[in-house]
């Protein structure tokens, strides 16, 4: 009846949790982690997530939920709106 759906990306522009999640223990102050970097972990180990490490100008949801400059909000406009 429905098919298995495909395993969700999630990009971030935050190198210290990527690693966290990529490789436990990366941090010597990883003893003390929130509970999202272990959701996100268990995600990955288990295949239910896939993570990707991007660069600070590529991040999309910047122009949401920061102040950007005009060439910025465009090109997320462009690309949400698939132009």
């Amino acid at each position: 009846m429905f098919g298995k759906s495909q395993i969700p990306l999630i990009i971030t522009d935050n190198k210290a949790a990527y690693d966290m999640i990529k490789n436990p223990g990366a941090t010597k102050h990883s003893k003390h982690i929130e509970r999202w970097v272990m959701f996100a972990r268990d995600a990955f180990l288990h295949n239910r997530a896939k993570f990707l490490l991007t660069g600070t100008a590529n991040m999309m949801a910047d122009s949401l939920t920061k102040v950007t400059d005009r060439t910025k909000f465009y090109k997320c406009r462009d690309y949400m709106m698939n132009a």
